[in-house]
């Protein structure tokens, strides 16, 4: 039971740990411009039109549980014409579990699924109100409130992300 239990906890984290660093590396990149292009960004919403508001940059979208985040990565002076040049990171709390959007695309399983898929689900994503996934902070590292986004964007510039994930499977030893 106890080398059960501890080879679904192994594999729990080897679930969350490269989604863990992918999710970094990508957020690290946000506001990649190498060229200094002005208007590049797109609109968090619709990839095909300019956002609103330049001035957020490469993230155009942030919550407690969503960040979109954009950069210009194959150095083409245009954002979206990459498939990986605009990421939206979602936590679906209802089902446990994180998805990824490229280029405005649908919503892709990332870490965890649904149940209904089919697919086997190997963790679940557990962060609530008291650990959202996605915490930001200004230059002087004081916490921007989740309710004075999206204004406060332009302020951004630390963005931790906390993932709280169990299991799917039911450790023998302790039955949870």
């Amino acid at each position: 039971k106890t080398s059960t239990g501890l080879e679904r906890k192994v594999t729990a984290q080897e679930d969350v740990r490269p989604a863990l660093e992918l999710m970094a590396s990508e957020v690290r990149m946000a506001s990649y411009n190498p060229n200094f292009v002005t208007d590049l960004w797109r609109s968090g919403a619709n990839c095909a039109s300019a956002a609103v508001d330049q001035s957020y940059r490469g993230i155009q979208a942030a919550s407690d549980s969503s960040v979109t985040v954009e950069m210009d990565i194959d150095d083409s002076g245009a954002v979206g014409d990459h498939p990986n040049e605009i990421i939206t990171y979602t936590y679906d709390a209802a089902n446990q579990y994180v998805t990824r959007a490229t280029n405005c695309g649908g919503d892709q399983p990332f870490l965890g699924d649904t149940v209904a898929s089919g697919r086997p689900r190997t963790v679940r994503v557990l962060n609530d109100a008291a650990t959202p996934i996605f915490r930001y902070y200004d230059g002087s590292g004081n916490a921007i409130a989740a309710a004075s986004l999206p204004g406060a964007i332009p302020n951004i510039r630390t963005i931790e992300i906390t993932l709280v994930a169990e299991t799917e499977d039911v450790d023998p030893a302790t039955n949870t």
